[in-house]
């Protein structure tokens, strides 16, 4: 079992360049996040930063943006899927 203080951890919040730096100056996979008493509260991985950068979808843009995209598709949605049902049962 790895010691404690051999462990390459970061506190929650942390920036994602100190985090990059860590993974790169070390070179790991994972880093571990853990709060202010040493608990462990989560981990990164190299491939959690690969993905946000190749999947940027309604989850990455501002809420008010995703909030209006929502809302767009909802005000027709009703009248398209009864439009549908007609067709398929006629």
């Amino acid at each position: 079992m790895t010691p404690r203080e051999r462990l390459v951890t970061v506190r929650e919040n942390s920036p994602k360049e100190e985090v990059l730096a860590l993974l790169h100056k070390h070179r790991i996979e994972k880093v571990l996040v853990i709060d202010d008493d040493f608990a462990l509260k989560g981990m990164i991985t190299v491939k959690d930063f690969q993905k946000a950068t190749e999947f940027r979808g309604p989850a990455r843009t501002s809420g008010r943006a995703a909030r209006r995209c929502r809302r767009r598709h909802q005000s027709d949605t009703l009248d398209r899927v009864a439009a549908l049902r007609e067709r398929a049962w006629t």
